[in-house]
């Protein structure tokens, strides 16, 4: 070993005393009573022992503060250790307020692990705070101008009428794990680079209290928090300010006791947002709340998997931009969605008036109402059971959708309007969809029933370009399926001229249409309200009439109903007509085909053995066919008949009366064309059995009405009937 003299050795012992101070250990001090932790603590002018460990309970005066200002702690880049700590394996209780603070170097690494503070922990101005398993009573937790800041396993109770866990002006990280706060205020975070929550709960008994409440946060992550309302006055579940960026998932909010004065309604608010982009939202149920979101300018954000139930209102407030809803569900409260000035919103696979299974009826005194709105998207989405506290009242605003004042561009689609999930109806008191001073709103594929006023109201006469196409409209109480209240620039419905049952013919007033105008096509009912199927559309051509080809229409009386739509050019607005209606008579032709019938028929006592060979002539094909062969028995008997082959047609015996029977056989699977037989190879038969149900004889008393029951080979047998499946006679004679 090397040995210095003279001012070397003054250098060297210099350098490692400067060693030794920068990686000396901390030491601990073991404290028993109050008297020992003043000892170990210090004036609070000078640090404390870098670590005090509790050896059992320590009971101080009433009052007793624990502080430190760090004023004449000059040791510049070294940190001030304090640590307070259980021995092992133990968590004893400091019945004293522990408060550090050095606002001049702002470098204390502050930490306290398994305690039970009655009292409260502050620290100001520190570089770093860790809580670790510790329970605060009768006080709170307060952090402020501090670096990173973690809390773990750290309960608080009876702060009082304040914050319980207070974290502000922070410049570090914020990391809170299984928090949880009752019998005061909620948590509190001012300013944070990234604020982390995993498995925190709220119960607030303060009134007008927080849950959460954060401001300037520039990332936020919340994973697991419960806020109970548990006092009277109107709290705030989640309060975000000025935070852009994060996620919050899986919380729950409820109100179990804060209501408006004297009315019973809950007024606790589940979010309230201001300023705040970029954070979405996942798995969170509120219950029994005020308004479930109340915000003002919001951005980019998206909520996934939300339950509103038993609120005031829903989804409530002004300036949100660019925001995704799915699989939000809002029930059981005034107006599920009420939405001013606001834009390039997109709300899918929502519950509106029903729970999350869109079975059971959560009904709401208004659905969806926008004004001033634009680009919003309503999708995939049930809207039912919006109930007015009087329906005659004479302004109606229980209507599903509500698409008002200076609204556009709204697409309203694929949703069900008036009804469950399960197709029970749940109509809205007054329209299903109502449309005010709006334009640019295509309004598509919609299925709307059993609403008290009717389908689809235009209101405005300021209503333009607004398209309603391919809608199943019906059971609105008698009403209009689309209703424009004479105010849609009076788009005259399409006229018809005649139809068939593969085509429907028609054409326009001159004047009310033009060339290019889209007219659709629907199965209806008589009086013209209702549009029940689409069939087809087709373009007015420039003689003002339209076809609507490729039809197969069922034969016999059909309602149609039909709309028009404008072209969108600079003459026409857009607009979509009311339904116009005819009554036709549908007559199918007969398939060019005709049928021959060959049978052998063996009577055998009990048993009577039918087979029967069909050749086809003429042309073309025909999918299905039945065939009918009628016989004179017993009148006191009845006949059963069973199919032996092939296995995928069947018969049955249908009494004509007098004592004739027919059976009717069931081929409308069988695919069959000109010039073939059936079954198709020749030594193959359609093969019944025929007997009584008591299975007496019935070889006696079965007499085929003309005389051709033998035995041998196949003949031909006029008796045996064969039709289409639109009973078009193909071959036999009628009996």
């Amino acid at each position: 070993m090397k040995f210095y003299k003279g001012p070397k050795k003054i250098l060297f012992m210099l350098c490692m005393l400067i060693s030794l101070m920068m990686v000396a250990p901390a030491y601990a001090t073991n404290v028993s009573t109050c008297a020992e932790l003043e000892a170990a603590w210090g004036d609070y002018r000078t640090p404390p022992d870098a670590e005090i460990v509790l050896m059992n309970d320590i009971v101080c005066a009433a009052n007793k503060t624990f502080s430190y200002y760090g004023s004449l702690d000059n040791d510049p880049g070294q940190s001030t250790v304090i640590t307070i700590r259980s021995s092992a394996g133990a968590k004893y209780s400091l019945n004293a307020r522990v408060y550090a603070n050095d606002s001049t170097e702002q470098d204390i690494a502050f930490t306290m692990q398994d305690v039970v503070v009655q009292g409260g922990v502050s620290v100001g101005y520190g570089e770093s705070v860790t809580l670790s398993n510790v329970d605060v009573v009768d006080g709170k937790i307060d952090a402020y101008n501090c670096g990173n800041i973690s809390l773990s396993d750290v309960t608080v109770d009876n702060a009082g009428d304040t914050y319980s866990i207070s974290l502000s002006y922070n410049r570090g990280t914020v990391d809170l794990t299984n928090i949880s706060i009752s019998n005061g205020d909620g948590l509190y975070v001012y300013d944070g680079t990234t604020v982390t929550l995993n498995d925190v709960s709220v119960a607030s008994t303060r009134e007008q209290g927080y849950g959460l409440s954060l401001r300037s946060v520039d990332e936020l992550i919340v994973d697991g928090l419960d806020i109970d309302f548990v006092a009277p006055g109107y709290g705030r579940g989640i309060a975000l300010a000025t935070v852009d960026g994060g996620e919050i998932r899986n919380v729950t909010i409820d109100d179990t006791k804060t209501h408006y004065t004297g009315t019973g309604i809950p007024s606790a608010s589940g979010f309230e947002f201001m300023n705040v982009r970029n954070v979405a939202f996942s798995n969170v149920e509120m219950n029994n709340i005020g308004t479930g979101i109340s915000a003002q300018d919001v951005y980019d954000c998206t909520f996934d998997t939300m339950v509103i139930n038993n609120a005031l209102n829903g989804i409530y407030g002004q300036y949100y931009q660019r925001m995704d809803f799915v699989d939000v569900s809002i029930g059981n409260c005034d107006a599920a969605v009420n939405l001013v000035n606001v834009s390039d919103l997109t709300f899918s696979d929502c519950e509106i008036g029903v729970d999350p299974s869109r079975t059971v009826a959560w009904p709401v005194k208004q659905g969806m109402v926008f004004s001033r709105a634009q680009n919003i998207t309503i999708a995939d989405s049930i809207i039912a059971n919006a109930k007015a506290d009087n329906p005659s009242a004479t302004i109606k605003t229980s209507h599903g959708i509500s698409i008002g004042k200076m609204c556009h561009h709204f697409t309203v689609e694929n949703n069900v309007i008036g009804m469950s999930g399960a197709d029970v109806p749940m109509g809205n008191d007054h329209y299903g969809i109502e449309v005010s001073w709006a334009s640019d709103c295509r309004i598509a594929g919609n299925v709307i029933a059993y609403n008290g006023l009717g389908g689809i109201y235009q209101s405005s006469p300021y209503n333009e370009r607004n398209t309603f196409t391919r809608n199943i409209i019906f059971s609105n109480n008698g009403n209009k399926a689309i209703d424009d209240s004479d105010l849609n620039y009076r788009k005259t419905p399409p006229v018809f001229a005649g139809a068939t049952a593969s085509f429907v013919t028609g054409y326009c007033a001159t004047g009310s249409c033009l060339p290019g105008d889209k007219v659709e096509l629907f199965e209806g009912d008589a009086a013209g309200l209702d549009a029940l199927v689409f069939l087809g559309e087709a373009t007015v051509d420039a003689n003002l009439e339209w076809t609507v080809p490729g039809l197969d229409l069922r034969p016999g009386t059909v309602h149609l109903t039909a709309t028009i739509t404008d072209e969108w050019t600079a003459a026409a607005l857009g607009m979509t007509s009311e339904l116009s209606a005819f009554t036709a008579t549908i007559q199918v032709p007969a398939p060019p085909l005709e049928f021959t019938t060959y049978t052998q028929i063996q009577n055998n006592y009990s048993m009577a053995a039918v087979q029967l060979r069909y050749d086809i002539t003429g042309t073309g094909t025909l999918d299905g066919f039945t065939s009918e062969i009628c016989f004179q028995i017993d009148a006191s008997k009845t006949p059963v008949a069973e199919v032996w082959y092939p296995d995928n047609i069947s018969a049955v015996a249908v009494n004509m009366g007098g004592g004739v029977w027919c059976v009717e056989i069931d081929m409308s699977n069988i695919s069959i064309s000109a010039g073939q037989t059936y079954p198709v190879n020749s030594w193959e038969q359609v093969q019944l059995g025929i007997h009584y149900q008591d299975w007496s004889s019935i070889s006696a008393s079965l007499v085929d009405p003309h005389a051709l029951i033998f035995s041998g080979s196949f003949m031909e047998n006029d008796n045996v009937t064969v039709y289409d499946l639109y009973d078009h006679l193909l071959g036999g004679t009628e009996f």
